[in-house]
């Protein structure tokens, strides 16, 4: 099912950087920061997020940075934790509604305030 595709393919969670004048009020854009084969936090911890220099940028330039994980899992062939570029997930994954980026469409929907996000097959709420 893809339920089960999502659990295997991505997580439902990441992190995110939110510079100090957007948690002042001003209104900022998002960035999403996709961490690259064998970087997924299961195999380096935080050491993408915090040590990327992408933070630096987006507190200079108003940015919010959304770091969503994938997970490792030999079951799917996906043994370095990679974002899906070969269709691991299925033959959809380099559509809008493929597991992983639905997964993340939601999770940027959940951080713009987007109320009525259409849910995406395989899609999961972030917070």
């Amino acid at each position: 099912s893809s339920r089960v595709l999502w659990t295997l393919a991505v997580t439902q969670f990441g992190y995110m950087y939110v510079p100090t004048s957007c948690r002042q009020g001003t209104r900022c854009k998002l960035l999403v920061a996709i961490h690259g084969c064998l970087m997924s936090p299961k195999m380096i911890g935080t050491t993408f997020v915090e040590h990327s220099s992408i933070n630096g940028w987006a507190e200079a330039n108003n940015i919010v940075v959304l770091y969503p994980e994938t997970q490792p899992n030999p079951a799917i062939n996906n043994v370095k934790g990679c974002w899906d570029w070969w269709g691991f997930t299925g033959e959809d994954y380099v559509t809008k509604s493929a597991v992983q980026m639905a997964t993340v469409y939601n999770m940027v929907t959940q951080i713009a305030g987007i109320k009525q996000a259409p849910k995406i097959r395989g899609g999961e709420n972030f917070f």
